[in-house]
C-alpha cells in the first residue's frame, strides 16, 4: 500500500488451491511510478513535426497536465514545461495533447506529462 503522491515498490505473496491438496505459491511486486514520471504516455501515440507535438495519455479523470520537455535525461535533468498545453483527463482517463511551440524543437528531446497542481 502507498499513500497518495508517494512512489516505490510493494510486494506481496499468494498461495492458489485447487481444492484437491495441490497449491502454488508465487510473489508480486508492484512498481507505484511517481506522479510526475511521465510513464503515462500511449505507446506509439508520440508524433513529432517540426514545432508541432501530438501525442495520446492517460491520466487520472478530471486531473490537469501539462507536457513537458527536455534534450538530455542526464541527472539532474531539468524539464521545461510546454506552456499552454494543458488538457485534462477525461472520465476514462483519456487525453489528447496537440501543441505547437514558438520555434522548431531540437532534433533530440524527451517528454513528459505533469501534472498540474
Amino acid at each position: 500500500y502507498h499513500a497518495t503522491g508517494s512512489a516505490g515498490t510493494n510486494t506481496f505473496t499468494y498461495t492458489v488451491s485447487d481444492g484437491f491438496g495441490g497449491t502454488d505459491t508465487q510473489t508480486v511486486t508492484v512498481l507505484v511510478a511517481p506522479v510526475s514520471s511521465g510513464a503515462n504516455i500511449m505507446p506509439g501515440s508520440l508524433a513529432v513535426v517540426g514545432n508541432n507535438v501530438k501525442l495520446d495519455a492517460f491520466g487520472i479523470p478530471g486531473v490537469t497536465y501539462r507536457l513537458e520537455f527536455t534534450e538530455d535525461l542526464t541527472p539532474p535533468v531539468t524539464w521545461t514545461p510546454l506552456m499552454g498545453s494543458e488538457q485534462t483527463a477525461a472520465a476514462n482517463g483519456a487525453m489528447s495533447f496537440d501543441y505547437t511551440h514558438g520555434s522548431p524543437l531540437p532534433p533530440l528531446g524527451f517528454f513528459r506529462t505533469q501534472h498540474v497542481p
